[in-house]
């Protein structure tokens, strides 16, 4: 079957759905790390700006998935996709679904707290009207309990899992549309990339250290990283800084590694110090780096 959507269409919807359910994975993961008796004003402050990113993706995907693409999508859906109470047609309409229950739960916390001031989903608005958060007031504590246990029907492993179906979904309607080769040596082309995961604060850099989120664990990491070139970045003085998750990780793996090359390299420059003659009354020279060492008034000789 001959995919109806252009190829520009399928990969714009892949690339949203990928997107939202990377975003959707940060949200959770950050709902997950906050104790169970934070106080809601506390846990809309940790959720806001992922949610923000989050709702941006999704916004970008209802845009993306027009009846065409989703046809398509179904089409090269090897079997249903079932993640939470749900049994999707596709892993795309899977990540469509998830999506938006995850901003219905999100907006229930986030709209109260004058946070959110809308989704601009008709659906979801009625819904927030009939539960009372139209109006900007403190999130109320049944709402966080809802947002929670509605974060609880999809697991990480899902999410991931849907992740890659996504992909693997597109990868069939790409090569059904460009395919490399003819017959049987037919070869799809390149997935697209899936998006970097960011950590946006200290509190996720920490974390992702598995490290504790306190003054003394941050100032140690925060450290490291500018003794030894570390990948946290610093947009500005007063402003939270930010990492790519993998290079991070990466960075932090080796840094015995990193701590080892720089101790060699400060006693090969001992050593090269070392390997001097005198030159002239007031300094030496440095053969192995080209250069002098001129004597402080002290140690001159008379």
């Amino acid at each position: 079957m001959i995919p109806e959507s252009k190829l520009e269409e399928l990969e714009t919807a892949c690339t949203a759905a990928v997107q939202c359910l990377t975003r959707l994975l940060a949200v959770k993961m950050k709902i997950e790390s906050q104790p169970t008796d934070v106080t809601p004003s506390l846990l809309v402050e940790a959720i806001r700006e992922p949610s923000r990113e989050l709702l941006e993706s999704w916004r970008a995907l209802c845009a993306a998935s027009t009846p065409h693409v989703e046809r398509d999508y179904i089409a090269a859906c090897e079997e249903p996709f079932e993640i939470g109470s749900v049994v999707a047609t596709s892993a795309h309409s899977a990540a469509c679904w998830v999506s938006h229950q995850a901003i219905v739960y999100l907006s229930i916390v986030l709209m109260p707290a004058g946070c959110w001031p809308s989704t601009e989903d008709p659906k979801t608005d009625c819904f927030l009207a009939d539960f009372g958060a139209e109006s900007p007031v403190d999130a109320p504590e049944n709402a966080v309990r809802a947002l929670r246990a509605g974060f609880d029907e999809f697991s990480l492993k899902d999410l991931r899992k849907c992740t890659v179906l996504v992909a693997r979904e597109f990868a069939v309607l790409r090569r059904q549309l460009s395919p490399v080769g003819d017959g049987e040596n037919a070869k799809p082309l390149p997935m697209p990339a899936s998006p970097k995961e960011y950590l946006v604060n200290w509190s996720d850099i920490l974390i992702a250290l598995k490290m504790r989120n306190n003054p003394e664990d941050k100032q140690k990491v925060e450290r490291l990283n500018e003794t030894y070139n570390g990948p946290i970045m610093k947009p500005g003085q007063g402003k939270q800084p930010i990492a790519d998750k993998v290079k991070l990780l990466e960075w932090w793996n080796n840094l015995d590694k990193l701590v080892e090359s720089q101790m060699d390299r400060a006693r090969d420059a001992r050593l090269t110090v070392q390997d001097t003659h005198a030159y002239g009354r007031e300094g030496e020279v440095v053969p192995e780096i080209s250069g002098q060492v001129k004597k402080r008034r002290q140690d001159r000789q008379p």
